[in-house]
C-alpha cells in the first residue's frame, strides 16, 4: 500500500514538472518568434557540428549554416568541364527543353551552372529526337495500343523489351521493321550524338530529386515534399538515345557492314562512359546496363560472325576501353557518401512547421513510416552522422580486400554487426518505459540515434559497393580473353592449351577473375573453346547456369557447328 502510494505521489509530482517544462519551451519559442529569432535553444538541439567525422565535408557552407552537399556534388561533377568540351550541349539540342516541364524550365536552363558549363538553353524548334514511345504512338504500332491491366509504364516496358530483342544480336529490317523505321527517322539525331560522343566531358546541372514533383517522380509514389538525392534530368532520354545507337550497330552487323557497326559501337561506348560518371544513381545503373549490352554485342560478333584478323584486333581494342568504364572505388563511394549525408542532414535541417519526416519503420526497416516532427529533437544527429560515416569507411575497407571470398566475408560481418546493433538499440527503446525517468532523459537521444543510424546503414550500404561492378568486370575480362584466344587461333591455326600462352603477344596480361583467385577456367573443345568464371557460388559448374544453383558466367565458341553457345 505504501509502495503504491509513493508511486502515485511520484507520478503526481512528474506531471506538473513535465507540464512546466512544456510550457517553458513553448513560451521560449513564442518569445523568440516575437523577436524575430529562429528556433534559438531548440535549433541547437538539431544543429550538427561541421567536422570530417560528422559532415565529412567542411565546405561549402550554405547561408543557413549547413553543409551544401548539393553544391559540392555539382562542383564534383563539373570538374574539367567547359562549354566547348561538354557533350551535354549537343545532346540537349537533340531533345529540346520539353523533358523539363514549363514551370521549371527557366529555373533549370537559366541557372548559372547551365549557362557556365552547357551554354544557351536548348530550342524547341531545333529538337530532332523522337523517342520510342512517341514514335510508336505516331505510327499506331500495336505495342503502343492500350491493353487491359496497363499502367503508365506498360507501353514503355513493352517497347523497351522489343528494342532489347534487336540489340541482343545482329538483325535486318525484315525482322524489326518498326525499329528500322524509328532509327531512320532519327538519322539527324544519331549524327549529333556521334558528334557529342567525341567530346571528352559530360555535365548537365543536377537538380534535387523531390518526391513531390511528378516530372522527377516517373512512377514513384509521392511521399512528401522532401529532398532525397541528386538527379540529372537527362536520365529520361538517355536510355533511348544510347540503345538506338547500339541497335543501329547491330543492324549494320546484320547487313555485313562491320566497319560501320564498330563506329556506332565506339560512339555508344563513349556516350555510356560519360553517363557513368554522373553522380545520379539511376544513370549509374543505366550505364552498367548499357555496358552489359555492349559486351553482349561484342560476344555475338565473336560467336556468330567469324571476323578477319584486323577486325578482331579492332574488337579487342574496343573491349580494352570497356575496362576503363569501371569507376575507382573511392570515386563511387564518395558519391554514395555525399548523397547519404545530404539525405540525413536534410531531416533536421528541413524542420520548420508541422511537417512530418520520412524514416524507416522501427519494427520492419524495409518499410517506411512517418514520425512526428517533435521526435526529431530526441535524436542526436551528430551521433547519427558519425556512425554512418564509420559504416561507409568499413564498407570501403571491405571492398578493397584482394579476393572475392575475403570481400564477401567482410560484407557478411558488416551486415551482421549492423543488424545486431540495430536490434540491440530497438530492444533498448522498447524497454525504455521501464527505466527511471531521469535515465530516459539522459539517454533517449543516444539510443534513438544509435537505432536510426543502423537502420539507415542496413538499408543503404551492404552489397552496394561491388556486386554489379564485379559481375561487369568478369564479363569484360572474359570478352578480352575470348578475343585474344581467337586471335591466337588465327595466327597459329590452333587454340592455346592454356591462357598463359596468350601473353604478351595477344594480350598484355591475363586479366583476373574477380570471383576466383586462381583466375578464369579455360578448356579447348572440338571446333573451339569454353571460357568461364565461377561467379558468386565459387564452384566450378562446368560453365553452366541453371535454376539449381549453377551460376557460371561463360562464353563458348564452336566453329565446327558455326554456332556459338552461351550459358
Amino acid at each position: 500500500m505504501f509502495a503504491s502510494r509513493s508511486l502515485s505521489c511520484a507520478a503526481l509530482f512528474k506531471l506538473p514538472c513535465r507540464l512546466a517544462v512544456g510550457v517553458f519551451l513553448i513560451a521560449m519559442q513564442n518569445s523568440m518568434e516575437a523577436r524575430g529569432e529562429e528556433w534559438g535553444i531548440l535549433d541547437r538541439w538539431l544543429r550538427v557540428t561541421i567536422s570530417p567525422e560528422t559532415t565529412y565535408l567542411t565546405e561549402p557552407v550554405a547561408e543557413d549554416g549547413w553543409i551544401d552537399y548539393f553544391a559540392a556534388v555539382n562542383a564534383l561533377a563539373a570538374r574539367g568541364v567547359t562549354v566547348e568540351n561538354n557533350a551535354a550541349a549537343d545532346l540537349w539540342a537533340t531533345v529540346g527543353p520539353g523533358i523539363v516541364p514549363e514551370p521549371h524550365r527557366q529555373a533549370y536552363f537559366g541557372s548559372p551552372n547551365f549557362q557556365k558549363y552547357v551554354g544557351d538553353p536548348p530550342s524547341e524548334d531545333g529538337a530532332c529526337f523522337v523517342d520510342l514511345v512517341t514514335f510508336a504512338k505516331q505510327e499506331g504500332h500495336e505495342l503502343a495500343q492500350p491493353r487491359e491491366g496497363d499502367n503508365e509504364k506498360s507501353v514503355e516496358q513493352r517497347l523497351l523489351e522489343h528494342l532489347e530483342e534487336a540489340v541482343a544480336g545482329p538483325w535486318r529490317e525484315a525482322e524489326f521493321p518498326f525499329l528500322a523505321k524509328w532509327i531512320a527517322a532519327n538519322d539527324e539525331t544519331l549524327a549529333i550524338v556521334r558528334q557529342a560522343a567525341e567530346k571528352p566531358m559530360y555535365y548537365s546541372p543536377l537538380v534535387r530529386f523531390n518526391f513531390g514533383e511528378e516530372w522527377l517522380n516517373r512512377g514513384y509514389p509521392g511521399f512528401a515534399n522532401f529532398e532525397l538525392y541528386f538527379f540529372d534530368p537527362f536520365v529520361f532520354p538517355a536510355q533511348d538515345l544510347t540503345l538506338m545507337q547500339l541497335a543501329r550497330a547491330m543492324l549494320a552487323t546484320g547487313k555485313g557492314r562491320f566497319a560501320d557497326a564498330l563506329d556506332d559501337m565506339e560512339a555508344y561506348l563513349k556516350l555510356v562512359r560519360k553517363f557513368a560518371r554522373i553522380p545520379d544513381w539511376r544513370i549509374n545503373w543505366l550505364a552498367i546496363y548499357f555496358e552489359i549490352r555492349a559486351l553482349n554485342a561484342c560476344r555475338a560478333w565473336l560467336q556468330h560472325h567469324p571476323l578477319p584478323a584486323d577486325q578482331l584486333h579492332d574488337l579487342q581494342r574496343m573491349n580494352t576501353r570497356i575496362g576503363d568504364f569501371l569507376l575507382r572505388l573511392d570515386e563511387r563511394m564518395l558519391i554514395a557518401r555525399l548523397a547519404l549525408l545530404d539525405f540525413l542532414s536534410d531531416i533536421p535541417r528541413h524542420r520548420a512547421g508541422p511537417m512530418k519526416m520520412l524514416v524507416p519503420h522501427r519494427d520492419r526497416p524495409e518499410f517506411l513510416e512517418w514520425i512526428d516532427f517533435w521526435t526529431l529533437f530526441v535524436i542526436d544527429w551528430n551521433m547519427v552522422l558519425r556512425e554512418v560515416n564509420e559504416g561507409v569507411d568499413e564498407t570501403i575497407l571491405a571492398a578493397r580486400l584482394p579476393t572475392y571470398e575475403l570481400r564477401k566475408a567482410a560484407e557478411r560481418n558488416i551486415i551482421n554487426d549492423i543488424n545486431n546493433r540495430r536490434r540491440l538499440a530497438q530492444r533498448r527503446l522498447q524497454n525504455f518505459k521501464y527505466e527511471h525517468w531521469l535515465f530516459r532523459v539522459l539517454t533517449i537521444r543516444t539510443y534513438t540515434a544509435d537505432y536510426f543510424a543502423h537502420v539507415v546503414l542496413f538499408l543503404s550500404l551492404p552489397g552496394a559497393t561491388h556486386n554489379e561492378w564485379e559481375y561487369l568486370s568478369a564479363r569484360t575480362n572474359l570478352n578480352k580473353l575470348a578475343i585474344a584466344v581467337e586471335r591466337f587461333h588465327r595466327t597459329h591455326g590452333e587454340y592455346p592449351h592454356e591462357l598463359q600462352e596468350l601473353a604478351p603477344d595477344f594480350i598484355k596480361a591475363i586479366p583476373p577473375d574477380p570471383f576466383r583467385e586462381e583466375g578464369f577456367i579455360y578448356h579447348r573443345v572440338k571446333g573451339g573453346f569454353v571460357l568461364y568464371s565461377v561467379y558468386r557460388n565459387g564452384k566450378d559448374d562446368g560453365g553452366k547456369t541453371d535454376s539449381n544453383g549453377k551460376d557460371d558466367i561463360s562464353i563458348a565458341i564452336d566453329h565446327s557447328s558455326k554456332n556459338g553457345i552461351e550459358d
